[in-house]
């Protein structure tokens, strides 16, 4: 093995546009048909491989928004996976594995960057167990998407992207060519929520207003943005504004800003709304501000997330 080598990975968040959920399957999760696209609010992901003469470690820390640290973290989950795959043992590896991760994607958000993140550590491992040399070598790509299901439903995703179709428990993607840059206002009440109690609530109550996929899949292959606006429900929405009835606020904030249209993504609960031009965005910014909740403007991607390599 060479000698230490380091990556820098940028983790993409992404929003739902339109969310719908299906059965309850016998494995426990539900069938979801969603349309999932990359936004340019992001995590930062630092991988640092170096050689061991004792039983290497892994570890994973955290900066900037509050997430778990250590074996807590879904990244530490993906790069253990990763790696026992691959044939090390991960309580005697013959390297350590340092993992360090700058968060601006908030937890329990619905924007994906515990996902986004693991999705970083996959890639990621594999480019330095490449450049390194090492052996046992880095997975293939089908290996990789194994690690992503095995680790988490959005994860498969955030290797794919930037814009998909995304069916099952999330793991089933088809490429969409989108010809839409989307303008978005995420804006986030000051509760997070968990993605399980989220769906209790659904099993419970049931959905609301139904999205309609088909449209948004055309109006994104059209760069029809308009044709968004009737075509984004969540049917998860009815169940989380249930436990955080600030989602609803935003919502209905966001609504008289005159939008192209207003969304809640994954099981919230961060809500987003689309606008047509940068000035629409910031004014929309400057009303939100007003009140307690956070908000960011971002455009949607076009690309994977970039990765610069700081190996020696």
């Amino acid at each position: 093995m060479q000698a230490m080598q380091s990556l820098s990975i940028q983790a993409n968040s992404k929003i739902n546009l339109g969310l719908e959920v299906n059965r309850l399957r016998p494995d426990g999760f539900h069938d979801v048909r969603t349309v999932m696209v990359k936004t340019r609010l992001a995590d930062r992901v630092a991988l640092d491989l170096r050689p061991s003469l004792g039983p290497g470690r892994l570890d994973v820390t955290v900066s900037g928004l509050r997430a778990p640290e250590g074996e807590s973290n879904i990244a530490h989950r993906a790069a253990a996976s990763y790696l026992t795959r691959a044939g090390y043992a991960c309580s005697s590896l013959p390297f350590d594995l340092s993992v360090h991760i700058h968060k601006a994607i908030p937890a329990g958000a619905g924007l994906g960057g515990g996902s986004a993140d693991a999705a970083a550590i996959i890639s990621g491992l594999s480019t330095l167990l490449q450049s390194t040399g090492s052996r046992p070598g880095p997975l293939p790509h089908a290996e990789c998407v194994a690690v992503a299901q095995e680790t988490g439903s959005d994860v498969p995703f955030f290797l794919a992207g930037p814009v998909c179709l995304a069916e099952g428990r999330g793991e089933r993607l088809a490429q969409i060519e989108s010809r839409c840059h989307l303008r978005l206002l995420l804006a986030k009440p000051a509760a997070s929520l968990s993605t399980k109690l989220v769906y209790q609530m659904y099993d419970m109550v049931g959905p609301g207003a139904r999205p309609d996929i088909p449209a948004v899949i055309q109006a994104l292959s059209c760069g029809d943005t308009r044709a968004l606006r009737d075509a984004v429900n969540n049917d998860l929405e009815k169940a989380a504004v249930g436990l955080v009835p600030d989602i609803a606020r935003v919502i209905a904030l966001l609504r008289g800003l005159e939008p192209v249209c207003v969304g809640m993504t994954g099981s919230g609960s961060c809500v987003y709304a689309v606008f047509d031009d940068e000035m629409q965005a910031r004014h929309a910014q400057m009303e939100i501000s007003r009140s307690r909740w956070v908000s960011w403007s971002v455009l949607t991607e076009s690309f994977s997330g970039e990765v610069h390599d700081n190996g020696a």
